[in-house]
Parts: C-alpha cells; structure tokens; sequence
C-alpha cells in the first residue's frame, strides 16, 4: 500500500512494476482466488482500471506475476561461489519472501493457471537443488550415488524454501539469522566432512 502522502505513479512505465510487485505479495499470501482487483490496486496504489488496461484480466496479471517470480528466483541461483554453505546462505538471502509464497502457490495447483505454470514454477527450484547437488559431489571425499546426493540437496533447498514461506518478516532478525547459518553449517557437516569444505 501507498503511505500517507504518496502518489500514485503516471507512467505505464512505473505502474506496471508496481502493480507487479504488490501482485506477487498478495497472490502469494491469499493465492489466486483470496485476492480481487479491486485489493490488487488498493495494494499497488492504482486505480482497478490501471490493472485491466496493462494486464487486461486478473488471469494475466497472475501468470505476469508468476513469471516475475520464477524469473527473480532465476536470477538468485546465479553468480553464486563454489561453497556450499555460503551458496545456500546468498540464496536463501536473495530469495524474496514474496516470490516463494507465490510459487508456493502454484506449486500447491489450486489455480487452473497453476497446472499449466507448474513446471516453470518448478524450475527455479529445480536449478538450485541441481546447484547444490553439483557442489556436494564435488566436494564428497566418499562417493555418494546420484540419486542420494539430489535426495539430500532437495531436503535441504525444500526446508530452506519452506522457512522462507513461513517467516514473519522480509528480512530475518539477526537471531533467526544465527538459527538459519547454524542449520545450513549443520547440514553442510553431514553431507561434506569439515576437511573437504
């Protein structure tokens, strides 16, 4: 929502990330059919007309947002160092809460639009499971087979992804912080041996 004195943006131009971003946060909390247009606009600081003129229905807007959420998600897997620790500490980090309720929702497939998005939805999370898996093999003194090696990245990206639906705040406190590096640390330990980190 716009705070007090705020205005509402003119340009199609600056609107649309707007309306975009305040689309991903509520779809993401309520899901497709806990949320109107008329919310929708309230929440971006637009009028309702805004939303149909640049998006021209609610559907739209819900796959526009969806593809901004997977294309956000995208982009945090990248750039990130060979370490895995710190490469799941820089993801959880650059995940946007709203992002992961969002495709958390369409992974649920609630929405007929959620069954078609499904497998892009998925593929986000697909490509961080796929880049923690590539980094305990490389860094395994003792030869796991493929398939444990990408059950063990999975439970760890899901949990991780889970804790990032879940929390309270955009940003963690410093002591919920503490609590995610301890169990990224933790795991890390069980998975690769201290010495080969």
């Amino acid at each position: 929502m716009l705070g007090a004195g705020a205005r509402m943006p003119k340009k199609t131009s600056t609107i649309r990330p707007v309306i975009l971003r305040h689309a991903v946060a509520c779809f993401g909390d309520r899901g497709f059919d806990g949320v109107t247009t008329r919310e929708l606009a309230l929440a971006a600081g637009v009028t309702e007309s805004s939303i149909y003129r640049l998006f021209d229905s609610k559907e739209n807007l819900y796959e526009e947002s969806i593809h901004a959420a997977i294309t956000r998600v995208k982009e945090s897997v990248k750039g990130l160092q060979k370490q895995l620790p710190h490469t799941l500490r820089c993801w959880f980090e650059s995940l946007l809460r709203p992002d992961a309720r969002l495709l958390d929702q369409v992974l649920k497939k609630v929405h007929p639009a959620d069954r078609k998005l499904l497998e892009q939805a998925s593929d986000p999370v697909a490509d961080i499971i796929a880049t923690v898996a590539g980094l305990i093999q490389d860094g395994r003194v003792s030869t796991l087979d493929s398939q444990a090696i990408s059950a063990h990245a999975q439970i760890m990206v899901m949990a991780l992804f889970h804790l990032k639906i879940l929390q309270a705040d955009e940003q963690p406190s410093k002591r919920e912080r503490q609590k995610i590096d301890s169990l990224i640390e933790s795991w890390a330990d069980l998975i690769i041996p201290k010495e080969t980190q």
